[in-house]
């Protein structure tokens, strides 16, 4: 738990929040996928569509994101954890 909040913490200040967000999104239909597969759980048509759903949001947002300088080195990652706001 504690690496995913590192994670999110990395992400929001190497990318725009309106990418990392949906992204986060993604473990919905992630666990939902992982409880059919571990506890055998049926997902149902409501459930499916749901995961289907939330995977459509994630792309549509992500496709039609605000373009922004992307971190291509690790100097630059540095730099933008150490100062994010610039």
């Amino acid at each position: 738990m504690a690496v995913g909040q590192i994670g999110n913490f990395v992400a929001y200040n190497a990318a725009p929040a309106v990418l990392v967000t949906p992204l986060g999104a993604l473990g919905i239909p992630f666990g939902a996928m992982l409880a059919s597969y571990v506890l055998k759980e049926r997902l149902n048509l409501l459930g499916k569509m749901g995961c289907l759903l939330s995977c459509a949001g994630s792309v549509i947002l992500i496709i039609h994101a605000p373009k922004s300088d992307s971190v291509t080195s690790q100097t630059e990652l540095e730099e933008k954890l150490v100062h994010p706001a610039e």
